[in-house]
């Protein structure tokens, strides 16, 4: 019996585990009526995952990362942990630290999976299929929005819908999603790849939505990939620059069409021209950030406890109230979070949190610095990515499972294909009979051809 397990698990374990990233990429959709959700399927696979590799019954269960991230993220976990010690709320704490742990489970269950070229492709691969279905629904809720909400509210965790719903009253497309993260490695393909035909769209429909969104950090997003990608790849992309030029034609049409018809853009939001919606929700995140270092201070060592930052805030706080009611109702819900990651760890994890934190960005920093000057461009296209995601964590809440899954995951992307040598990696999936290749130890873009798959 005890045999059979092992073999099951040694089979079907690692196909789980992409799975399940496949399943934390999309929104909350429930699979048992309101119950469970693909979100909890995707932890419960970290959670069988990482009870098999810790009883041996996982073969290839070795944890070969370096050890500096290891530590570094050890450090980490713990300080967040402690935080316990000067907790008042502890279910609040406990709903926090149900992230914290799962995203810890995690990163454990990654080092050991993601292991070689195919591990890396099959999470490309991942990416772009959650990015296309992404896509597919921001289509929805632009075109049919009343229509996405009717049947979201069969299958859509109600919470996350509700959001979606505030949003679509503020003329904006809201989707807890990160694919502005691709544009690096999309712009790395385009550089040499043949497929052009099947990319640029891809391209341009990102795009498209960052800035249909209204969401002035997706838009930051949008500007960071593409002006990242274009440094970084500078040396290669500075023939393709012409081809930039179509894309601003496309965004000076959208920009009159939305100034047409909704009367704003993005572009107004960064501007800050409308001073209740656009100003208020900056002055709303200054306010937030100054209380989250008088929280911090308040408890300098341990901080408030995971989860309490709302607890320690003055009750006028806790009530904030605008002429527009789905902008109450959303910002009474944004109070829960400082939207930062520096203001939010150093408020409910205090000194030695905000330490940690900083002893992980500062060993980034040294790393992504030391890649970028390198000559492999597909780690150069993680780092660009991970740094996408980043802005991300410092206008929003960060503290959900998917964000620190993605967070997590692309920084193992960047320790895994910082190591592997003289390989090639195919890194979009099949379209006919195509795929593409980047050379890891060159660095350099490819197609191949096959007429069936094949292992690399």
């Amino acid at each position: 019996m005890y045999k059979n397990i092992e073999i099951f698990l040694n089979k079907y374990l690692k196909t789980s585990y992409f799975l399940s990233i496949l399943l934390i990429g999309l929104p909350p959709i429930f699979v048992v009526f309101s119950f469970i959700n693909i979100h909890s399927i995707a932890k419960l696979i970290w959670l069988l995952s990482f009870f098999a590799i810790a009883f041996g019954l996982y073969r290839d269960a070795k944890i070969d990362i370096g050890k500096t991230l290891l530590i570094l993220f050890l450090i980490y976990f713990l300080t967040q942990s402690a935080s316990i010690i000067t907790t008042k709320n502890v279910l609040a704490y406990l709903e926090r630290y149900e992230d914290l742990f799962f995203s810890s489970i995690f990163v454990i269950v990654s080092v050991v999976f993601i292991k070689d070229i195919k591990s890396i492709r099959k999470i490309v691969h991942i990416f772009f299929f959650v990015a296309l279905v992404n896509l597919f629904l921001q289509t929805l809720i632009f075109v049919y929005p009343n229509l996405f909400l009717k049947v979201g509210e069969i299958f859509i965790h109600k919470g996350y819908l509700e959001l979606i719903d505030l949003n679509v009253q503020r003329k904006r497309i809201y989707l807890d999603i990160y694919d502005e993260v691709l544009i690096p490695i999309v712009f790395l393909l385009l550089l040499k790849g043949r497929r052009r035909k099947v990319l640029t769209p891809f391209l341009i429909l990102i795009s498209f939505f960052s800035f249909v969104s209204n969401f002035r950090t997706r838009f930051l997003m949008l500007v960071a990939g593409f002006v990242g990608s274009l440094v970084v790849f500078f040396k290669k992309a500075k023939g393709y620059l012409v081809a930039l030029l179509p894309l601003a034609i496309l965004f000076y049409f959208l920009y009159s069409l939305l100034i047409q018809t909704v009367g704003f853009t993005v572009i107004q939001r960064v501007l800050l021209e409308d001073k209740a919606e656009d100003v208020r929700t900056i002055s709303s995140r200054i306010t937030r950030g100054e209380k989250s270092i008088e929280i911090g201070l308040s408890s300098p060592i341990f901080g408030v406890g995971l989860g309490n930052y709302y607890d320690n805030l003055d009750f006028p706080m806790q009530k904030v109230f605008s002429r527009f009611k789905s902008i109450n109702k959303e910002f009474e819900l944004a109070a829960f979070y400082p939207h930062n990651i520096f203001f939010r760890t150093f408020a409910e994890t205090g000194f030695l949190g905000l330490i940690s934190l900083m002893m992980l960005f500062a060993y980034f920093i040294k790393k992504d610095v030391a890649l970028l000057i390198g000559n492999k461009d597909l780690p150069k296209a993680f780092v660009v990515a991970f740094w996408i995601l980043f802005i991300h964590a410092f206008f929003n809440p960060s503290s959900t499972v998917k964000f620190q899954s993605f967070f997590w995951l692309i920084r193992i992307l960047i320790e895994r294909t910082e190591g592997i040598q003289n390989h090639s990696i195919l890194l979009i999936t099949k379209f006919s009979n195509l795929k593409f290749g980047v050379d890891i130890a060159r660095g350099e873009p490819g197609l191949r051809t096959f007429s069936s798959p094949k292992k690399s």
